[in-house]
């Protein structure tokens, strides 16, 4: 026996919403404040990050260093986020309270992130994970620079989520580790 719905047959329309189901979810949206200290371009392209690496970094990177991450020196080859993994450093990276709240400045121990966008751009971020600031590069699919520069920092209290993910990523690094919160975010 077959149903039919709306002049379909039933297995027609499971297969609709299946499809529908399987769609890319819809990016997260950002708050007002993030858009105001970003920028609404550079808080697109973080909303339509689909992949990402993950690298120790060092000092501020000179102009010509085509292999820095969040304008700063890379230490190493990147290592793949899971899906997963990006996903979460999506989230920290439209957490208003990534940014606006840190005054510090220098770099001790830090990570630096270097994401692809659907469209073919980049958003680099580096962070330091003991004094809280962070670096920010933002590029459209030509490479045009669309954010770039301190984007002010996290304060302690507000570190865990992106501390949390560095010391999952980077398990056998003391420095890292030394930095990973007490309470998971």
């Amino acid at each position: 026996m077959r149903f039919t719905f709306c002049g379909s047959t039933l297995p027609m329309a499971a297969a609709f919403v299946a499809a529908a189901l399987a769609a890319d979810p819809p990016p997260p949206e950002a708050s007002e404040k993030l858009v105001k200290h970003l920028g609404a371009g550079a808080v697109d392209h973080i909303r339509r990050i689909e992949s990402a690496e993950v690298f120790r970094v060092g000092k501020v990177a000179d102009k010509d260093n085509t292999g820095a991450v969040g304008l700063r020196e890379a230490r190493g080859e990147g290592k793949g986020l899971t899906a997963e993994q990006t996903e979460r450093l999506r989230a920290v990276l439209l957490n208003p309270d990534t940014y606006l709240k840190g005054d510090s400045k220098g770099t001790t121990v830090a990570v630096g992130y270097r994401c692809k966008v659907k469209d073919g751009g980049t958003v680099e971020v580096s962070g330091c994970l003991s004094k809280g600031n962070v670096q920010i590069v933002v590029r459209d699919a030509t490479g045009k620079v669309v954010k770039q520069g301190d984007a002010r920092g996290f304060r302690d209290d507000k570190a865990a989520p992106f501390r949390a993910l560095a010391a999952e990523l980077f398990p056998d690094d003391a420095d890292v580790q030394k930095y990973k919160p007490k309470t998971a975010p």
